[in-house]
């Protein structure tokens, strides 16, 4: 598929191009419509289209000015020009940047249109194909694919294939941005978004080559992390002179994209001097190190797959979305209050591990109340998410407004017959014959309706419920009593206290012995 963009500051003129022919069924896709040259080039950077179809009088730049700005960032894009205006100025001027034609929008018919888009296809195409066998593509494909360098021993020549053999050292550009999760719920406001492959292409280049280090290719490793392929310049140097070379280009590009207002990438750099698929092996196997930049506070450069042993702190139990969901319908300060303290000691010790389950389960619980009366993105751009610490905050401050919607609605979020087993699960948990039968005719409804309904609007079913609401008051007794561990498996309800340990070490990870020794 080739991928076009449309570019007019009328309206109707970019519905008629969008229907005008059926792009997909010839081939093309759309990849977005654009009513100025500021739009269009953000869009330009996000979706690399190869043909673009724009107008040339628009308010502020002009279509020109487009071409230009978009000749500066990609030589190979094709413009296309659509004008109301017969101006041979404007003619000599499309010319001039190389545009692929300049149609005049009184003379365009159907047909006319058509074949020319197709004849720009069939370009493109034959381009493509042309640049299959480039160096670039080529160690894009070896890092991807991990096939055998060997494959284009007969296709390349004898200097071009040498090069694929060759050892690299390379440059990670990974991107400091939410936790992809936060996209499901937020839409991340990327305007200033202004560093982009090509942007970090020119910058790479440019500060290594003061290092004696010359860019050899930078592709994408995947959405927001890219990678630059380096070699020596002249003779070849030490272990510790690349390193301290590289570490020293690494500090200068990001004095170029190190600003508050613009994205930032962390850094990572490797000066071991292998072959592009070697790499990418090396890359697979360490890539959870670029997770770290998650909770890093500032922008950092780090040796990838260094010596240093990467933090991961392994929690034996973790409150959920559920629970968390559950708590604040209820009231129950203690449950969130945990998770959000844990979130920001994950935070304060960089385990990103921890960071990620609680953020998660956090902004999982907050969809699950997103209605007329909360909504999740009403303060966000008060926040920059891709900083962990104002995430933490951004969080509280969601959760400040669940707690003011829920007080005025002291059911919060569940229907009235839910409230009333709720509250019947309450008053008689300490019975250990209550089943889901009984707490449903109580509740006026059958057993298999209330199952249902409680699992939707809670989170777990019945019987999980009341072992979460025995399991919270053992934790009581446990904390305020010296009552017997038996003594405690009666009192809540349960039938053994070899069944009150399995239940309480699956709710808490650990046994009711183990619980009271770690608060005595």
């Amino acid at each position: 598929m080739v991928k076009v963009l449309f570019v007019d500051d009328e309206k109707l003129a970019l519905e008629y191009l969008e229907s005008v022919i059926n792009w997909e069924y010839y081939g093309f896709q759309i990849v977005g419509m654009a009513a100025n040259a500021e739009q269009a080039v953000r869009a330009f950077r996000i979706h690399k289209p190869e043909l673009v179809i724009s107008d040339i009088k628009m308010p502020g730049q002009s279509g020109l000015d487009l071409g230009a700005m978009i000749r500066q960032i990609n030589k190979q894009t094709h413009i296309l020009y659509l004008s109301g205006y017969k101006s041979f100025n404007y003619v000599k001027q499309a010319i001039h940047l190389g545009s692929d034609d300049y149609l005049l929008k009184s003379d365009l018919d159907d047909e006319m249109f058509l074949q020319k888009v197709l004849v720009l296809k069939d370009q493109i195409e034959k381009e493509k194909q042309k640049n299959q066998y480039t160096l670039d593509t080529i160690l894009e494909t070896l890092f991807h694919k991990k096939i055998l360098e060997r494959q284009y021993r007969n296709i390349l020549w004898e200097d071009d294939y040498l090069r694929i053999l060759k050892g690299y050292v390379y440059i990670i550009f990974a991107k400091r941005k939410a936790p992809d999760f936060v996209e499901q719920y937020l839409r991340e406001n990327n305007s200033q978004d202004i560093f982009g492959e090509y942007e970090l292409r020119d910058i790479c280049m440019k500060s290594c080559q003061t290092e004696e280090l010359r860019l050899i290719s930078m592709f994408a490793v995947k959405k927001d992390i890219y990678l630059g392929v380096l070699d020596s310049i002249g003779t070849s140097m030490s272990g510790n002179t690349l390193r301290e070379r590289l570490y020293r280009s690494c500090n200068k590009i990001k004095a170029c994209i190190d600003d508050d207002t613009t994205t930032r990438y962390s850094l990572y750099y490797y000066t071991k001097n292998i072959p592009i698929r070697q790499f990418g092996m090396v890359f697979d196997t360490n890539k959870n190190q670029l997770l770290n930049r998650f909770v890093k506070k500032a922008v950092q450069i780090e040796e990838f797959a260094g010596e240093k042993v990467q933090r991961v702190h392994a929690r034996s139990v973790s409150i959920t979305g559920v629970e968390i969901y559950r708590a604040i319908n209820e009231g129950e300060e203690i449950v969130w209050e945990t998770a959000i303290e844990r979130l920001a000691t994950a935070v304060e010790e960089e385990d990103y591990m921890t960071y990620f389950w609680y953020a998660k389960e956090f902004f999982d619980t907050f969809g699950r109340f997103t209605n007329e009366r909360f909504s999740l993105s009403s303060n966000q751009p008060e926040y920059d998410l891709s900083n962990p610490s104002q995430l933490v905050q951004f969080i509280n401050s969601k959760l400040g407004e669940l707690r003011r919607v829920i007080k005025g609605d002291k059911k919060g979020n569940y229907s009235h017959s839910i409230c009333i087993a709720i509250e019947y699960i309450k008053g008689n948990y300490m019975e250990n014959e209550l089943s889901s039968q009984q707490i449903a005719e109580y509740a006026g409804f059958s057993p298999s309706w209330l199952s249902t309904k409680f699992k939707e609007e809670v989170g777990i079913g019945v019987s999980d419920y009341l072992n979460h609401v025995r399991v919270q008051k053992a934790k009581e007794l446990l904390n305020q009593s010296d009552d017997m561990i038996y003594e405690v498996a009666e009192k809540t309800g349960f039938t053994s206290s070899q069944y009150f340990s399995r239940i309480f070490k699956q709710y808490t990870g650990q046994t009711p012995n183990e619980y009271k020794r770690e608060r005595n």
